[in-house]
């Protein structure tokens, strides 16, 4: 498991207000999600935890426009 640092900051720089929108949305991601499935998803720290590294040097959005490219294109589920 890749333990990620904080990139040179002491502490965690996400505003209380931020995380809570994070925490929200997050819930209600799940609380859609039926019962039976939400049993089979890993916690979301856990998913974060297993990116590899090289996908760190690109930005998020840079990263879900692959993704989806390579889910519509049937390359991973």
């Amino acid at each position: 498991m890749i333990d990620f640092p904080l990139f040179g900051r002491d502490e965690m720089t996400i505003t209380p207000e931020d995380q809570q929108t994070l925490v929200d949305e997050i819930n209600q991601i799940y609380e859609n999600t039926s019962p039976l499935i939400r049993g089979f998803i890993p916690p979301i720290p856990t998913l974060l935890r297993k990116i590899p590294a090289c996908a760190w040097k690109y930005t998020l959005e840079e990263l879900i426009e692959f993704l989806e490219k390579a889910h519509n294109e049937g390359k991973i589920p």
